[in-house]
């Protein structure tokens, strides 16, 4: 733990990156993601995210990611080598990411990490944060099959999605999370806009009124491959499965060139949208905890 004490932190360089991906392959192996967005992190102004990387005895030991959305931020891939775990830097790392949200005026800090990571869990738990969520990564590979058509199913406007989502409660107060690529935000008109503005929304209902909501993101503009987050905003169980069947139907504007190497899904376990996607075929994924602080 003393040793710990002498922990450094610095903005991370692009000649950082075989080091760091190296730790990565000993923490995760092939299953870290942090390597395909390396390039999109490295970039980042501070304005907009921060990628900090832990040096001890001239080593990198560890890093960790920020991103700021308003006053709220988003902690992801801390990573300690394997080789300097129980020392104390996880704690430390923590700590140097605090105190930089804090400058930057955030009111909250958050991150996901699985359920079943009870050293994680335990880590921020020491640290005063909160588990607020408990959301259901699911998932869909290869090439999904559109229903036959139905006249229901269109891309709503702006001002019927708000107003539905005003009916349903979602933009009261407090918002409620919602997951941006994998980063939790409180849902207001501002990320309906961001979301809208780099994909496509897909409603079911008629007469201006709707009966379920969706979004379509591509997660390529996060440095990403280019696989389809789907957002449901509202719905049951059966008009959020029909509305799933369609969206093949209704990417041409989410989709790019790029073509689409799969989809997937992060609702709150045991809610109508996990069902939906159950029953739309979509395969079980990692059980997560979405955790936060308060900071003002």
């Amino acid at each position: 733990m003393p040793e710990a004490e002498n922990l450094s932190t610095r903005g991370a360089v692009r000649d950082d990156k075989a080091e760091v991906l190296e730790i990565c392959e000993r923490v995760y192996g092939e299953r870290d993601y942090l390597p395909e967005v390396w390039d999109n992190w490295v970039s980042n102004e501070p304005s907009s995210g921060e990628f900090r990387i832990g040096m001890l005895d001239g080593r990198i030991v560890g890093f960790y990611h920020l991103t700021y959305r308003g006053n709220q931020s988003w902690m992801e891939s801390l990573r300690v080598d394997v080789d300097r775990r129980r020392m104390g830097i996880g704690r430390r790392l923590t700590h140097d990411a605090l105190d930089r949200v804090t400058a930057k005026g955030s009111r909250v800090i958050r991150l996901v990490t699985s359920q079943r990571n009870l050293g994680s869990r335990g880590l921020f738990r020491e640290q005063a944060f909160e588990e607020v969520t408990y959301p259901h990564y699911m998932k869909f590979d290869g090439v999904m099959h559109p229903s036959s058509d139905n006249s229901l199913v269109r891309n709503p406007e702006r001002d019927e999605i708000v107003k539905f989502l005003h009916s349903s409660g979602s933009l009261g107060g407090p918002h409620f999370l919602s997951p941006l690529w994998w980063r939790w935000w409180e849902f207001d008109e501002m990320m309906l806009d961001e979301l809208l503005e780099n994909g496509s929304a897909l409603g079911l209902g008629d007469g201006g009124n709707l009966d379920a909501l969706l979004l379509l993101n591509t997660t390529s503009r996060f440095g990403y491959k280019n696989s389809v987050q789907i957002t449901f905003l509202g719905g049951t169980i059966q008009t959020m499965y029909t509305l799933t069947k369609h969206i093949p139907r209704y990417l041409d504007k989410t989709s790019g060139d790029e073509g689409i190497t799969g989809y997937f899904s992060i609702p709150a376990r045991g809610s109508e949208a996990e069902m939906a996607l159950s029953q739309a075929s979509f395969e079980d994924g990692t059980n997560l905890v979405v955790v936060q602080k308060i900071l003002t």
